[in-house]
C-alpha cells in the first residue's frame, strides 16, 4: 500500500510540474506573423535568409495575409541597412526621420513651384532694355533664389533614388517585394524594381530639371516642368497615408461594378444627348452676305460660304450656332450631367431647352445610385481597417506586457507581475491533490509505527507469561 500510495504522488507531482508550464506559456501571446510585426513595431525573430526586415508597407499595401511561418529579414550588412532604411520608413527611427525630411522636401518643391508663377517673386532681365521688347530675354522669370531650392531638392531625391538602385541588387527580393516566392538574376531584380510605378514616380520627377540644365527639352520645357510636381505621389509612400490609399483601392475595387455601369449608360447617354441637342440647336446653314460678317466674327467653325445659324434667347435676332458638331454637343451633355454648368454653351430653342431638363435629372440619377455603392464599400473597408488597427494595438499591447514579465522575471531577485502589486499565486488543483497525498501518506507511516509498537509490547507480554 505504501509503494502505490508513493507512485501515486509522483505522478501527481510530475502532473502539478506540466500544468505549471502550460500556464506559463499560456499568460504570453502567441507569437506575432509579419504583418503584425511590422505594424506593432515589434522585433520578428529571424528564421533564415541574409536580410530580413520587419514587414514594411508594401505587405500592408499587397494585401498580404498573416502567416506566422513566413520568414522575416534583418539586414546584416551597412549596404543592407542603408537600403531597408531608405526603401522602408518602418524600418528603424533614422529611416522615419529620413521619410520625414524627404515629405518635407517635396512639400518645399510643392510650394516654390506654386510662387514661382506669382509677379512678387519674378523679375525682368537688365538686358531687356537693350534688346527687342519682343525678344525671350523679356519674359518675366523666378527669382534665382527659387532655382537653389530647387536644386537642393532635386539633389537629394536624385541620391536617394541612385542608392536605391545600386543598393537593390545586394538585398533580397522580398526585402521589397513580399509577393516574391523565389529569388531572381540581379539584373532582373534590378529592372523589377525600377519599373515599379512609385520608383518609375521618382525617376520622372527628377527629369525634367537635368533636362532643363543641359538645355534638352527644346520648346517644350515648359510641359515637362509641371510634372515635377509627380514627386507629391511620393507622399503614398507614408505609413499612414498608405494605409488611406490601400483603404481606397479596395473600396473603388470593390465599386468596379457600379462603376462599369455608370460608364456604359452615361456614354450611351452622351452620344444619345448629344445627337439630340445637336439636331435642335445647330440651327441652319446660311449663306447670306448679311450673316457673313457674323459668321466670321463667330469663335466656331465656318466656311467661306457661310455657318449655321440660330435664334438667340429672346428669339430676335441671329446668332452663330455653338453646336457645330456632335462632340461638342456631347461635352455640353458631360457638363450639364455633371451639374457642373459653365454656361459656354447654352441651349436657345424650346426643345433644346426640354432636352437639358431631362439630362440633368439623368445625370442625378446615373451619379447618385453608384456613388451609394461606393460610399458603402468605402465605410466597411474603412471600418475594417481600424478594427485590424484595434486588434493589433491590443496584441501589441499584451506583447509589450509579456517583454516585460520576462524581463522582471530574469531578473535577479526580480519576481511578480509587471504594472500591478504582487498578487498570492494562483491555487492549482493538482497541488493541493499532492499535498493531500502526502499528509495521508505521512499519517498511514504514523500509523504503522503505532501499530508495530503495541504488537511488540503484547509480544513481550506473552513472552514473560
Amino acid at each position: 500500500m505504501a509503494a502505490t500510495t508513493s507512485a501515486v504522488a509522483a505522478h501527481a507531482a510530475a502532473t502539478a510540474d506540466a500544468t505549471e508550464e502550460q500556464e506559463e506559456k499560456a499568460q504570453d501571446p502567441p507569437p506575432l506573423s509579419r504583418q503584425q510585426s511590422f505594424l506593432q513595431g515589434v522585433p520578428h525573430s529571424p528564421q533564415g535568409g541574409c536580410c530580413a526586415l520587419l514587414l514594411d508597407s508594401h505587405a500592408v499595401y499587397h494585401g498580404l495575409e498573416d502567416d506566422p511561418d513566413e520568414p522575416t529579414y534583418i539586414p546584416t550588412s551597412l549596404a543592407q541597412k542603408l537600403f531597408l532604411i531608405l526603401e522602408d520608413p518602418n524600418y528603424n527611427c533614422t529611416a522615419q526621420l529620413v521619410s520625414i525630411v524627404i515629405l518635407l522636401l517635396i512639400v518645399l518643391g510643392c510650394i516654390t513651384y506654386v510662387m514661382e508663377s506669382m509677379r512678387a517673386f519674378q523679375y525682368v532681365k537688365d538686358r531687356c532694355d537693350r534688346m527687342d521688347p519682343k525678344a525671350g530675354d523679356c519674359e518675366p522669370v523666378a527669382k534665382p533664389i527659387f532655382f537653389r531650392i530647387e536644386a537642393v531638392c532635386i539633389g537629394v531625391f536624385t541620391v536617394e533614388y541612385v542608392l536605391r538602385i545600386v543598393l537593390v541588387g545586394i538585398v533580397p527580393e522580398q526585402c521589397w517585394n513580399p509577393t516574391s516566392k523565389q529569388e531572381r538574376p540581379r539584373w532582373k531584380r534590378l529592372r523589377a524594381y525600377a519599373l515599379q510605378p512609385m520608383n518609375v514616380v521618382d525617376l520622372v520627377a527628377i527629369l525634367p530639371f537635368y533636362i532643363g540644365l543641359f538645355d534638352l527639352g527644346g520648346g517644350g520645357f515648359g510641359v515637362l516642368r509641371i510634372v515635377r510636381l509627380a514627386r507629391a505621389l511620393r507622399m503614398a509612400r507614408s505609413p499612414k497615408v498608405a494605409g488611406s490609399v490601400a483603404v481606397f483601392g479596395k473600396a473603388m475595387y470593390a465599386s468596379s461594378p457600379a462603376l462599369g455601369i455608370l460608364f456604359f449608360f452615361s456614354m450611351m447617354a452622351f452620344v444619345l444627348a448629344g445627337s439630340i441637342i445637336f439636331m435642335f440647336e445647330r440651327g441652319h446653314f446660311s449663306t447670306d452676305e448679311a450673316y457673313r460678317d457674323l459668321c466670321r466674327r463667330s469663335e466656331h467653325d465656318y466656311t467661306p460660304h457661310g455657318c449655321y445659324l440660330r435664334q438667340t434667347t429672346d428669339g430676335l435676332q441671329m446668332e452663330a450656332s455653338p453646336y457645330v458638331n456632335i462632340p461638342i454637343s456631347m461635352y455640353w451633355v458631360v457638363v450639364t450631367m455633371t451639374t457642373t454648368g459653365y454656361g459656354d454653351l447654352y441651349p436657345t430653342s424650346t426643345g433644346g431647352r426640354i432636352i437639358s431638363i431631362l439630362v440633368v435629372y439623368m445625370g442625378i440619377i446615373a451619379i447618385a445610385l453608384p456613388i451609394t455603392v461606393i460610399g458603402t464599400n468605402f465605410t466597411r473597408e474603412y471600418d475594417a481597417y481600424r478594427e485590424m488597427e484595434r486588434r493589433l494595438a491590443e496584441k501589441k499591447k499584451l506583447r509589450w506586457k509579456a517583454s516585460l514579465r520576462r524581463v522582471v522575471k530574469n531578473t535577479p531577485g526580480g519576481k511578480g507581475k509587471v504594472g500591478a502589486a504582487p498578487s498570492p499565486p494562483a491555487k492549482n488543483p493538482d497541488k493541493e491533490l499532492l499535498e493531500q497525498l502526502r499528509s495521508t501518506l505521512h499519517q498511514q507511516k504514523l500509523g504503522l509505527e503505532e501499530i508495530s509498537a503495541k504488537v511488540e509490547g503484547i509480544a513481550a507480554r506473552v513472552l514473560k507469561t
